[in-house]
């Protein structure tokens, strides 16, 4: 009897894996980092891992099947550029419609090279990366795009 409660436990160990290491990372910077357990850090950390998260629940569902997205990243650095370049003539809600609008076109475009033309995804993903790093490129003359005005 004690020891199938000793492999229950280890089976949910093994199970929880992922969430127990960020448990012990967390209790760990929380002992030996003074302003690591305050309210602004913790907020500051959930805020600035937001993008990689939603980022990650994408790739996640390309992932399952079975396909590769190597674009993800040129994508979202594309999408990012464009709000605070067309943020001065469209406003803030312009900008994002036109960079979510354009986020969903590289998709569509990746999706029926790969569905329709039958394209290897690790191929199409890896020339449109090449593609879009080259448009940030041209669209920022090289330098980075900063925003002109954070009012609505």
């Amino acid at each position: 009897m004690h020891r199938g409660r000793l492999t229950a436990v280890f089976r949910a160990m093994d199970r929880h894996r992922a969430l127990l290491m960020f448990l012990g990372t967390y209790l760990f910077l929380s002992l030996f980092a003074p302003n690591f357990f305050t309210l602004y850090n913790t907020t500051s950390i959930l805020k600035a891992s937001t993008l990689n998260g939603v980022v990650a629940i994408g790739f996640t569902l390309i992932f399952i099947l079975g396909e590769l997205d190597l674009s993800i990243g040129a994508v979202v650095m594309l999408c990012g550029m464009l709000v605070p370049g067309l943020q001065p003539e469209l406003g803030w809600a312009g900008s994002i419609a036109c960079a979510l609008l354009a986020g969903a076109c590289i998709g569509l475009v990746n999706g029926l090279l790969v569905a329709k033309a039958g394209i290897s995804s690790f191929i199409v993903t890896l020339g449109m990366m090449v593609i879009l790093e080259g448009l940030m490129h041209i669209y920022s003359g090289g330098s980075s795009v900063s925003v002109a005005s954070f009012g609505l």
